[in-house]
């Protein structure tokens, strides 16, 4: 699993800087075997209701499937052994990824205080690494 904190590590600092947001929430759930998905869980704080000051983005639940993060793993490996092609193609696919949705996303929401906040949920697949 030390391969796997390097990886979240990595995805980490890759994802962080897109979400360039007032009062950003952004947490990690880690992976607890490698057939689990990651999942980051990320809102931030929204200013444009008066009436509700600390009110929250949907929460987007970015999940990185296992299937992906095997790739992804095999990837910094063979970065590490000097072929970097592969893993800055998927840190490429990634990113635009991300920024294709964060444009289409709506992060305002009308959910009465005390409910749960909507969520919206992104997943990273092959399809995504490799298309």
């Amino acid at each position: 699993m030390q391969l796997d904190k390097e990886l979240i590590t990595h995805l980490e600092g890759l994802l962080r800087p897109l979400f360039l947001k007032q009062g950003l929430n952004f947490l990690v759930l880690p992976r607890l075997s490698d057939c689990d998905d990651l999942i980051f869980k990320i809102s931030w704080e929204l200013r444009t209701d008066r009436a509700r000051q600390g009110k929250r983005s949907k929460l987007i639940v970015l999940k990185i499937s296992a299937e992906a993060m095997n790739e992804y793993e095999e990837a910094i490996n063979e970065y590490k052994e000097g072929n970097r092609k592969r893993r800055e193609q998927y840190d490429s696919k990634l990113r635009k990824f991300i920024e294709a949705n964060l444009y289409k996303h709506d992060s305002e929401h009308n959910q009465p205080i005390g409910r749960p906040t909507p969520e919206v949920q992104w997943l990273v697949s092959t399809d995504v690494l490799n298309s």
